[in-house]
């Protein structure tokens, strides 16, 4: 009996086109996290970076091997608002796709939600940074949001399931965006959500793989990267809707690069799948950016913050560079000034 399931990185994809995916990707029963809501109707969230899939997309990439089930809790999830999200509800149930992690306070955010895999049943609980909220207060008639990453109301969903359930499984999105390292705090609380009763910690946001633990004979995966994530144009929006601007988000290889965590639940034993999603197809492939996963946190925690300070000043430096080979442009002054800053700064 299969007690087997796949935990796959962030998914959106601006528009439709055919995208090759490996066996091992969908030979399995897999959960990902949904990174954006799937409509076509509601308006963007002002002052805020706002993610969308239209109807129709989602599906076709996988076919007939659909997901189990899809984290919704990420701080992308109500960019367009309630009716959007309404939008991605009834699309799923359509598909016969299961979610956790965002809802109505009411309904505790649609967590838990219990599955049955072989005869192992799992507890999937997800929750979103809580710095989200101040990010969105702003914004009035929100009715749903993703559950706050709160200590307090993952012990309670976990006391709550009162042993009923073999496996616990908490999905957290969270994290500093584009960083190879988990902060040292991140690294505690992991390991505390573990202490309280979770089996398995897996989590999403950064855009880049982060290591993978063993803890107390758990699983914790701090990021597991982007499985299938598309560039898009990046727009911000004002509150009367007015275009404030917007760029192109191009991934870069640590976007590309990703993990897929190939969990047995009855032993808690556990594969890795290196992924590498080229724009056209997601390969079984290892990368430069995959040697994070192995990376030795109980070692090196004092050296977190100088770590993922030094890891983003090169994307960014990076990032400078290539965008200057691909649109070539004489640099302003104010260019020149940033890309000094990032080369001088102690951040």
């Amino acid at each position: 009996m299969n007690t087997k399931i796949l935990f796959l990185g962030d998914f959106f994809l601006k528009e439709f086109y055919n995208i090759k995916l490996p066996i091992e990707c969908v030979k399995y029963p897999f959960i990902l996290n949904l990174e954006g809501p799937i409509s076509n109707r509601g308006k963007p969230t002002p002052e805020k970076i706002s993610l969308v899939m239209r109807e129709g997309i989602f599906e076709k990439v996988f076919n007939n091997s659909l997901p189990v089930a899809v984290s919704l809790s990420n701080n992308h999830i109500m960019d367009y608002g309630n009716e959007a999200f309404e939008d991605t509800l009834i699309n799923l149930n359509k598909l016969g796709v299961k979610y956790f992690g965002a809802g109505r306070p009411e309904d505790n955010y649609n967590n838990p939600l219990i599955i049955t895999v072989g005869d192992i049943k799992v507890a999937l609980l997800g929750y979103c940074y809580a710095l989200y909220y101040e990010q969105i207060k702003h914004v009035k008639g929100l009715r749903y949001g993703p559950a706050p990453l709160e200590i307090k109301r993952i012990k309670k969903d976990i006391k709550n399931l009162n042993n009923t359930v073999d496996r616990i499984v908490v999905s957290l999105h969270w994290g500093i965006e584009e960083s190879n390292f988990p902060s040292k705090e991140q690294v505690f609380l992991a390991r505390k959500i573990v202490d309280i009763g979770a089996d398995c910690v897996i989590s999403h946001h950064a855009h880049a793989v982060q290591p993978v633990e063993k803890y107390k004979n758990k699983i914790i995966a701090y990021n597991l990267g982007n499985f299938i994530f598309s560039d898009f144009i990046v727009s911000c929006f004002d509150n009367s809707g007015s275009l404030k601007g917007y760029y192109k988000k191009k991934q870069r290889w640590w976007n590309k690069s990703s993990i897929g965590i190939f969990i047995d639940l009855a032993t808690l034993s556990f594969d890795i799948y290196f992924l590498y999603f080229d724009g056209c197809q997601v390969k079984v492939k290892d990368s430069f950016f995959h040697r994070y996963v192995n990376f030795n946190l109980e070692n090196n925690l004092a050296k977190l913050d100088k770590l993922i300070s030094n890891n983003i000043k090169l994307k960014r430096l990076v990032n400078i560079i290539f965008n200057n080979i691909e649109r070539p442009k004489i640099p302003s002054i104010k260019s020149i000034l940033n890309f000094l800053q990032i080369l001088t700064q102690d951040q």
